[in-house]
């Protein structure tokens, strides 16, 4: 996933979660203060991030779009980087 749509995705969570965690470790990630992998691998995040996919793939499927499949390639792309950067 490409710093920019990450770094939307993650203010859009923040605006989403009461968790105290999630928000300390995003408001850490955007400060600069950790990667966003470092973000990908906090399982709080991920549990977050998750239900927000959900909810927004939800909304887009009674829209017609499908979003499995976009997050298909986005998976893939991180996988990629991440695969790179080690």
């Amino acid at each position: 996933m490409g710093r920019d749509l990450f770094d939307e995705t993650a203010r859009a969570l923040l605006e989403r979660t009461q968790d105290a965690h999630v928000v300390g470790q995003i408001h850490q990630y955007l400060a600069g203060g950790s990667s966003r992998f470092d973000l990908m691998r906090d399982p709080g995040f991920s549990e977050a991030m998750q239900q927000w996919y959900d909810e927004v793939a939800d909304e887009h499927r009674q829209r017609g779009i499908d979003l499995a499949e976009v997050g298909a390639q986005v998976w893939k792309q991180w996988e990629d980087e991440s695969i790179n950067r080690s």
